[in-house]
């Protein structure tokens, strides 16, 4: 509801949203907060039912963005993960 108790309409919160910045979306914020939601450990059929998906196969995208994510922290911080970085037997 708006601040006047009108129904907000999709027109409406897209022109809310490019207001606040340019660069986003409606989509682009409904994405991201799936995305952070899987990042941080709900599970995917309450973010299925959130975003209205009717196939889980199509909620499941997320796991992959949230398995990438793993994947980038643990080559960036994990020790042996680097390449080229001498093992604890060569020292």
């Amino acid at each position: 509801m708006s601040s006047r108790g009108n129904a907000l309409n999709a027109t409406t919160v897209w022109k809310f949203v490019h207001t606040l910045n340019s660069h986003a979306s409606p989509h682009k914020l409904r994405h991201s907060c799936a995305t952070h939601m899987v990042e941080n450990g709900a599970d995917l059929r309450s973010v299925q039912t959130l975003l209205g998906h009717a196939d889980i196969a199509t909620t499941q995208v997320y796991t992959h963005l949230a398995i990438d994510r793993l994947k980038q922290v643990h080559r960036q911080f994990h020790p042996r993960a680097r390449r080229g970085a001498p093992s604890e037997s060569a020292v």
